[in-house]
């Protein structure tokens, strides 16, 4: 009979038990050596996983925030539905164009006309070059497409100024001017620009109730390619000192600006807003 096999099977047993044994005398020794400093450290290690894990899983978190950027693009689209302003195809130099500065005063032309047509029928007396230098310059070709936006917006503000009811007294006289620098980015501090505002200056004098019709047509947005005007400032000035005086006409300054949102990749190149202060008042207030 061979006994090898059942050799074998002792002898895996035996080493199997002398295994068990030093297991458990090493987990004796370390319940006997341990002053409660293990215990300590795992309950260190629980507390500062509470810490790290925070009231609100990361999952949870990132949705949350994926919602939060979500409702902030629709607001920003809706804003610029209602406020913002798009360059009108008139007023865009036409592609493979190699003179700009010709067309944009050849587009100049063509407003001036359609405005004195409409203040000659109101005898309405206004600044007709509508703070633009006079034609016979060719301004240069990197200016033109900004000009030709400015005077959109020109052509924009004069309407509102001109077109008053026939219920309501035309203005008495007014001008346009445009600012000696370009559009100005406008957004939160510390935040990438989220706009630009394209300020203008509207001097006039008229009748309290045909001021009152003006800045409401500014606000006016007329169809989908419709947009407002913002009105950023607004100073009154009256020689009627007395409250006893009839209140005649008016002196009004106003200063007004186009929106137009800047698309995203427009927001990671344009820089930073300027900071600055904002305020609106009457009477000159500051």
């Amino acid at each position: 009979m061979n006994i090898t096999p059942l050799l074998q099977r002792e002898r895996v047993l035996a080493w199997s038990g002398i295994l068990v044994a030093a297991i458990l005398a090493g987990g004796v020794c370390w319940w006997v050596a341990d002053d409660g400093s293990a215990a300590a450290a795992a309950t260190a290690a629980s507390q500062e996983m509470d810490k790290v894990k925070g009231p609100v899983l990361l999952s949870d978190r990132l949705r949350e925030q994926k919602q939060a950027n979500q409702e902030l693009a629709d607001s920003i689209d809706a804003l610029r539905q209602g406020n913002g302003f798009t360059i009108g195809r008139d007023f865009l130099v036409p592609e493979k164009n190699e003179q700009p500065g010709q067309y944009f005063n050849e587009r100049l032309l063509i407003v001036q006309d359609s405005l004195r047509a409409k203040a000659k029928d109101r005898n309405i007396v206004y600044q007709e070059r509508l703070g633009f230098e006079r034609v016979v310059k060719v301004p240069p070709a990197e200016e033109a497409q900004h000009l030709l936006i400015m005077l959109q917006l020109t052509e924009r503000a004069a309407s509102a100024v001109i077109d008053t009811p026939a219920s309501i007294k035309p203005v008495d006289s007014f001008a346009i001017s445009q600012p000696t620098k370009g559009p100005e980015l406008t957004g939160a501090a510390g935040r990438p620009p989220l706009l630009r505002e394209y300020p203008l200056k509207i001097t006039l004098r008229a009748k309290l109730p045909t001021l009152l019709w003006i800045l409401h047509r500014l606000a006016q947005v007329d169809g989908p390619s419709g947009y407002p005007l913002i009105v950023r400032k607004l100073e009154i000035s009256s020689k009627n000192l007395d409250p006893k005086d009839e209140v005649h006409s008016l002196d009004a300054v106003l200063e007004v600006a186009g929106m137009r949102f800047l698309e995203a990749d427009e927001r990671a190149t344009a820089g930073k807003p300027a900071a600055k202060a904002r305020s609106a008042g009457l009477g000159g207030a500051k």
